[in-house]
């Protein structure tokens, strides 16, 4: 192959499109074969006289976004070439890999390619690599194309809401798997019982086909078949557990993945590989349980980090050919920030749809996927985690234990595991230089403007439902020290999320203090830190100096005390306290001398403000 050139290359040579050099080749109007479906033309080919010369911008190539399909992205869009991911895993012969990422972070792409590029077929998938970096490894790696049989599923649309319909659903897709495997019907070594499993599939009653055992028999036939071991793939294998854990059905689903992949890859001698991609790692006594030759590869891990996401080189690239050299600063600050094992990485879903939408910023990742477990997390966390958030959300970095390995049950009870959820959520980055492993001391960050802007409608969408211009309206209420409509408001903001706050007077504090810390521009928002002789309850610190600085202290009332006249004297109290105990020194020490004190009493959906500058 080294005599022709893919269209890719022709029409980068003829200053053309991919298209158009296609189209040539359809029609016989430059010389070049046709390989299983991909186009290849001789380099001695001449450019057609009347091909015309495309200015830059009309010559990029698409960007592909949502393709999960390797051989399209290969011919005929821009790839980021992650093939040595296939050297590396050649260089361990065997063995089963755990790659656990954010979502789209390529985890699904890269798969497809593994799949494509083992995988025994009908078709000749090696024109897919002749021109990718694997092909140039050498012969040994070459070899390795299109040797095995390949068991491929794919979890990712399986989001029922019951049991009884997810149960149903990952049957099908294991049915459907098994039944892509025609040649197998025809077998002379196994075709009888692949007609028998096929079968067992429709049965009724005592005979009906137990699906914990369909990767076990199917990997034995294609083994029996090809005289070669297989190898599984399993995409998105934690998408079912995650839903089943939000809908109540967590054990069951549990129980039928754990049955299905101990003896899937357990102990099976009809495997060569096992490759499984989720954004978790549930914990290996969940669902793993035996399987010890199981290698987990998270965000912590230094080992095939390069591969999920974009490198700053790759970026570059993507620059140049999107001719956005001059916006890597625009992109470096929205994008970025991402470190995986100590490689830094760029989120390739938001990268590639700025490129798309002609570089305009926007929240990409966003929408990509529920946020609802992680607002969950967010709304319970204790006053500890509050105060690291806080300490996120205003720029900064906290240090804390964290462990990736999940059981999905103790999240909610150990608030402490918030914070690993979200950095292999993708929401923190691990900045720690070497990486540190699971269970040491971590220093974490919010790695982008996007993942910031992201946090800050996480937190407001949980305490602050509909709110959010309620939430600036009550920033410009404390900045021109209008306790009137500071109170005013406050008793709006209540009104409307009192179902949730009469329950407790904390639960509205840190629920306030954290909507005020993602809501609020132009402040550094801190609670419950030493200033003058005592603790203060929430301190603004402006971030411009013709900025006032703002003091606010809390005081609650039980309800069985409730009148107008006591709620009142407590906002008294709370604002004389900010006096008393000089909680002003920290912000006067800045050299910030226009501050603003409040003082604000609640009981359930009641409020009372009073101020003082």
């Amino acid at each position: 192959m080294d005599d022709f050139m893919t269209t890719k290359e022709a029409a980068k040579l003829w200053k053309s499109t991919v298209a158009t050099v296609t189209s040539l080749c359809v029609d016989s109007k430059i010389e070049a074969k046709q390989i299983a479906g991909r186009w290849f033309i001789s380099r001695d080919a001449q450019k057609p006289a009347d091909l015309p010369i495309l200015p830059d911008s009309a010559r990029c190539l698409p960007v592909g976004l949502g393709t999960k399909n390797f051989k399209q992205f290969s011919a005929n869009l821009y790839y980021v070439d992650k093939t040595l991911l296939l050297r590396d895993i050649i260089d361990k012969s065997t063995g089963f890999f755990l790659f656990t990422r954010p979502r789209r972070f390529g985890k699904s792409l890269n798969l497809n390619m593994i799949k494509t590029f083992f995988e025994r077929t009908e078709e000749d998938n090696s024109v897919y690599f002749v021109d990718k970096k694997i092909w140039n490894c050498g012969r040994e790696y070459q070899q390795q194309q299109g040797k095995y049989p390949v068991v491929y599923i794919s979890f990712s649309g399986i989001n029922e809401t019951s049991w009884k319909q997810m149960h149903n659903q990952l049957c099908k897709v294991l049915k459907d798997e098994v039944k892509r495997h025609k040649e197998l019907r025809t077998s002379e070594k196994c075709g009888e019982d692949y007609k028998e499993m096929v079968k067992s599939f429709t049965a009724k009653g005592d005979n009906r086909y137990d699906f914990k055992n369909t990767l076990l028999d199917l990997s034995r036939m294609l083994e029996e078949h090809y005289g070669v071991p297989a190898i599984i793939i399993i995409d998105e294998y934690d998408t079912p557990i995650q839903q089943g854990f939000l809908e109540g059905f967590y054990t069951n689903v549990i129980n039928f993945l754990r049955g299905l992949f101990c003896k899937g890859l357990k102990d099976n001698d009809y495997i060569q590989y096992g490759f499984l991609t989720g954004i978790l790692q549930v914990a290996k006594e969940s669902i793993f349980s035996g399987l010890n030759n199981l290698v987990v590869y998270s965000v912590l891990d230094s080992h095939f980090s390069a591969y999920f996401g974009y490198t700053p080189e790759e970026i570059h690239d993507m620059a140049v050919e999107y001719h956005a050299e001059h916006r890597m600063d625009e992109i470096q600050q929205w994008y970025n920030g991402y470190v995986f094992g100590g490689t830094e990485i760029y989120n390739p879903w938001s990268v590639a749809s700025y490129f798309d939408k002609d570089c305009a910023i926007d929240y990409y990742w966003l929408n990509t996927s529920g946020n609802g477990l992680i607002g969950e997390l967010i709304g319970k966390a204790e006053t500890d985690s509050i105060d690291q958030l806080q300490k996120l959300l205003n720029g900064n970095t906290v240090q804390v234990a964290v462990d990736v390995r999940m059981v999905y049950p103790e999240i909610k009870n150990n608030p402490s595991s918030i914070f690993s959820f979200l950095l292999a959520s993708g929401y923190l980055k691990a900045v720690d230089i070497p990486p540190v492993k699971n269970g040491e001391i971590c220093t974490l960050a919010i790695p982008n403007l996007e993942v910031l802007s992201i946090f800050k409608k996480v937190v407001l969408d949980r305490f602050a439902p509909g709110q959010q211009t309620v939430v600036q309206d009550i920033q410009k209420a404390l900045e021109n020290n209008d306790w009137e409509a500071v109170q005013s408001c406050l008793q709006t903001f209540l009104s409307a999320s009192a179902s949730y706050f009469d329950t407790a007077a904390e639960g509205f504090y840190h629920g306030f203090v954290l909507g005020l810390t993602a809501a609020f521009a132009g402040y550094y928002v801190t609670s419950n830190r030493e200033s003058g002789d005592g603790r203060y309850d929430i301190e603004m610190e402006p971030k411009l100096a013709d900025h006032p600085g703002i003091l606010i202290e809390f005081k609650s009332l039980g309800k069985e005390k409730y009148s107008e006249e006591k709620l009142h004297k407590e906002a008294v109290d709370a604002l004389d306290q900010i006096n008393k105990n000089n909680y002003a020194v920290n912000l006067l020490k800045r050299n910030i001398h226009t501050i603003y004190k409040y003082g604000i009493a609640f009981c359930g959906k009641h409020v009372d403000v009073v101020s003082e500058t």
